[in-house]
């Protein structure tokens, strides 16, 4: 009698060791697996499904297409980049420019790097399960007793009787889904930032040629790519593997919480019904013999669940069991590290109120008197049951989930795991962008940065001015502010302003290449960056408009000759309202045509209705929030978002403008030029194929562009002039009566009479001054390190110009914030111009159309007050004089009354 054979397979110091078994029980010498296929298995049974797809996707799509298709297309990219130049280091500096990391050198450091997280889990799993083995090689060198391998026996309920249940073999995997997850984390990550950066630094299409203009470069130079169709698809084609690769991590992460919630609720069922099965086995009556066999078969299946317990919760214990029966003692479990109480048994499970550890089915003398309940079993604490008992209830005190909870387990885990990762993956972005957003040391201050919007809530859409003034009171002259990702610094005041566009104008000369309305006009001219190029077309420009007559009688006439189309059109709208907005945006847009084409266009012609159409439409979107959006987020650049409507517009006048200058190539006499366009040809058949950067291509565009500063600003100019005249009725009759008598034995005026207007100039000049017209001037950057006002900018800085800050600064103006001729006559009534006088900006960039836009406003502006008396109608209600915000500052639409003066 006694439990001999139960404690057979225990060490000498009382801790639990492998079972022998006996022979004839069916046991063998059959060799077990080698370490290298129980490492194997256990990788093997970690990878999901779709891991493995990963696997095939890694090698076959990227890995063997690099090497086999990559390569040889990339291999000799520098060497095919070809400049049409001679200069010596200038090919090297533009194909820095167009490439600065090599695509291929790329994709290997993206390749490898999405590998490692992979072979650190493979690590991981070799180390755990290496140190798991205790290993006893046989003549055979195979691995015999694996005790940390284990896993349940057959249930109990498989037995009949006395007979002592099959043992199956252990499962020789092991399970390592926390640490797989993790790494899909980790590659998720990696995956989902390299695609970012591929699409930021390489976009979705290589251009077949790309412009260089870049010292030691000295005028613009073409470059042209080698296979570009290949290249651009080669590339879509990665950046869709990249794609399919990141769905595949998604999927392999949801397949890998799957698997997880299963393994645990399996696991918590299997005790469960181990623990029916137990409690089934003690309360059976049975003969000796068949009670030691089962006994044994229980303990073992105790102590492998201990065993496992306290592996999967980080412990080692060692399980002392009880001597045989009639010296009952303690058990002891000892534990290394903090362990955590397992699930207790349930207890619905209803057993016999009395279970027996002899053969008669009595409890021995041996043991104590007192009774007990454990988990609904009434057992003797003195039997080797109850303490086979105590040491399940001491591991197995929470209870296991039930079959009905079984779906809501897995539903909140798998949700609770999602949210987790998706919030982890946020942060990560967060930390990157608000690094991002920092500024550089020694940077102008500000207010502080949100990740990726920077501090556009900080302004208003409508009319961010009264906010610049705001920021300006608060940090200073000088402070920063972040459009989007891009750190930008605003000017304030005369002397930051002067400091910067006079004293350093070839610092701050630069312009933006990367923002919305730059790229609308593909840089033409006004937002051509700073160099040889922009330099010889301006030099070029301001030389071909002194020949056109700027400045001289010639270029009167034709202003003139306009304002007579102008006046009949006011006549015959004598006795109405009319709304002066086309009217006035005609006649500056025929001006400037007639000095571009050479041709003046009815006011009801196709031509001058889209060209001035689609210029009002562009700066619309251009003050929109898209536009902010576009110069924030460069991957929504290639959407069909409403931006793409003035890139459509934008390419209507420009095939408007191709057959301008077809018509003038068939039509024209060379060096005899008649207009603007004229004199560019004849150029480019001066220079021919030299290198400059002069182009039929560029010419387009460049027309269109000085025809857009040429009108709008213009146009809007006179609106709000004459807004102010009939809001100021006493303004423009003393006007009247300085014209009248400067005037009285002329038939019409010229552009020297305005030295004897002194109120005349004054009251264009606070038009000016009080419409400005562009209030940020046209954006700036610097070309190269720099400071300003002791804070240091570096090279590429975007420079914001707050002409409004300089043009109603306090202590520059008699009245800053009110419309006053007063602010340009001194006492002696005398026109005088401050320094702070700088609607048309300063420096290098000031606007070359500004001798045309004042001789403009002073022709039409005299001319229409010396016929016409315009009135405030008085259906209007009291006028508005708060400006639409945009590319450039606009009165809202008014009405006007016209009569004719008396004296006409």
């Amino acid at each position: 009698m006694g439990l001999a054979p139960v404690f057979r397979g225990l060490r000498t110091d009382g801790c639990l060791q492998g079972t022998e078994q006996e022979p004839g029980t069916g046991g063998g010498s059959m060799a077990g697996p080698s370490a290298s296929g129980i490492i194997f298995i256990s990788v093997n049974h970690s990878i999901t499904l779709m891991g493995k797809v990963w696997l095939i996707v890694m090698i076959l799509l990227r890995i063997l297409l690099l090497l086999l298709a990559g390569y040889p297309l990339y291999q000799d990219e520098q060497e095919r980049f070809v400049c049409n130049t001679i200069q010596p280091g200038c090919a090297n500096v533009c194909y820095d420019l167009f490439s600065p990391i090599s695509l291929f050198r790329f994709w290997l450091v993206q390749l490898v790097t999405l590998c490692l997280p992979f072979l650190i889990f493979v690590v991981y799993v070799v180390h755990k399960v290496a140190n798991g083995l205790t290993v006893d090689l046989n003549s055979s060198g195979h691995v015999r007793d694996m005790p940390l391998l284990k896993t349940h026996q057959e249930p109990f309920s498989k037995t009949n009787g006395n007979e002592m249940p099959q043992v199956p073999e252990r499962s020789l995997a092991r399970h390592f889904t926390g640490a797989y997850i993790l790494h899909l984390m980790l590659r998720t990550l990696l995956e989902a930032g390299f695609g970012a950066a591929h699409y930021y630094l390489f976009g979705l299409y290589v251009p077949r040629r790309f412009l260089c203009q870049h010292p030691p470069c000295t005028t613009q130079v073409d470059c042209y790519i080698s296979r570009p169709t290949e290249k651009t698809l080669m590339l879509n084609f990665m950046l869709g593997v990249a794609a399919l690769s990141l769905f595949l991590n998604v999927l392999d992460f949801i397949c890998a919480i799957k698997r997880s919630v299963r393994q645990k609720s399996k696991k918590k069922m299997s005790l469960e019904k181990l623990y029916e099965e137990e409690q089934g086995f003690l309360s059976c009556g049975g003969a000796s013999k068949g009670k030691d066999k089962h006994a044994s078969l229980a303990l073992q299946d105790l102590e492998g669940e201990a065993e496992e317990a306290l592996e999967r919760n980080g412990s080692e214990a060692a399980l002392c069991p009880p001597e045989p029966m009639g010296t009952p003692r303690s058990i002891r479990v000892s534990k290394r590290n903090r362990l955590k109480p397992p699930p207790p048994p349930r207890r619905d499970l209803g057993l016999p109120p009395a279970a027996s550890a002899g053969t008669t089915g009595e409890v021995s003398t041996a043991a104590a008197t007192s009774i007990r309940r454990v988990t609904g079993v009434k057992v003797d604490a003195g039997s080797p049951w109850a303490q086979c008992l105590d040491i399940w209830v001491t591991f197995w005190k929470k209870k296991p989930v039930k079959r009905r909870d079984l779906f809501k387990l897995r539903t909140v885990h798998h949700s609770t795991m999602l949210v987790s990762f998706i919030l982890l993956w946020l942060c990560v972005v967060f930390f990157i962008l608000c690094l991002r957003c920092q500024r550089p040391k020694n940077f102008p201050p500000g207010p502080t940065p949100l990740p990726v919007l920077g501090n556009l809530l900080n302004l208003s859409l409508d009319n961010p001015m009264k906010d610049f003034e705001r920021l300006r009171k608060r940090y200073g002259n000088v402070y920063s502010l972040f459009i989007g990702p891009k750190p930008a610094v605003v000017i304030n005041g005369v002397q930051a302003m002067k400091e910067a566009m006079v004293t350093k104008a070839a610092d701050f000369a630069g312009r933006p290449q990367d923002i919305f309305v730059g790229d609308i006009t593909q840089n033409a001219m006004v937002l051509a960056d700073y160099g040889p190029g922009w330099k010889e077309h301006r030099r070029f420009t301001l030389m071909t408009l002194r020949n056109l007559g700027l400045g001289k009688q010639s270029m009167e006439q034709r202003i003139l000759g306009e304002i007579q189309f102008t006046a009949e059109t006011l006549e015959k709208s004598i006795g109405t309202n009319l709304s002066p907005q086309v009217l006035f945006h005609n006649a500056a847009s025929n001006i400037i045509c007639q000095v571009l084409f050479g041709t003046r266009y009815d006011y009801d012609e196709d031509f001058i209705k889209v060209v001035v159409q689609c210029f009002k439409e562009n700066s619309k979107i251009a003050n929109g929030p898209w536009a902010m959006l576009y110069d924030s987020f460069h991957m929504i650049r290639k959407l069909p978002l409403p931006f793409m409507k003035a890139f459509k517009n934008i390419e209507t006048c420009r095939k408007l403008s191709t057959r301008l200058i077809a018509e003038h190539k068939r039509t024209r006499v060379p060096g005899q030029p008649r207009d603007f366009l004229d004199c560019y040809l004849d150029e480019l058949d001066r220079r021919g194929d030299d290198g400059s950067s002069f182009s039929e291509d560029r010419l387009s565009l460049f027309v269109l562009d000085l025809h857009f500063a040429g009108t709008d600003t213009t146009s809007n100019t006179l609106l709000t002039g004459f807004l102010y005249l009939m809001t100021y009725p006493h303004i423009q009759e003393r006007c009247q009566q300085e014209i009248d008598l400067t005037l009285e034995q002329k038939a019409h005026v010229t552009y020297g009479d305005r030295h004897n207007m002194p109120y005349m100039q004054a009251v264009i000049h606070e038009v000016q001054r009080t419409a400005n017209t562009v209030p940020l001037s046209v954006f700036h950057s610097t070309t190269t390190d720099t400071e300003l006002m002791g804070y240091s900018l570096p090279r590429g800085t975007l420079i914001v110009q707050n002409l409004d800050s300089v043009l109603s600064e306090e202590g520059q103006w008699k009245f800053p914030h009110e419309f006053n001729p007063d602010n340009f006559l001194n006492d002696q009534g005398e026109f005088v111009k401050p320094e702070a006088f700088m609607p048309f900006s300063a420096g290098h960039r000031v606007c070359l159309g500004e001798s045309l836009a004042r001789m403009e406003l002073f022709l039409i502006t005299v001319t229409l007050l010396r016929k016409f008396k315009f009135i405030w109608p008085e259906e209007a209600g009291e006028p508005d004089y708060a400006p639409v915000f945009g590319v450039t500052l606009s009165p809202k639409p008014y009405l006007m009354k016209v009569q004719l003066r008396a004296t006409h």
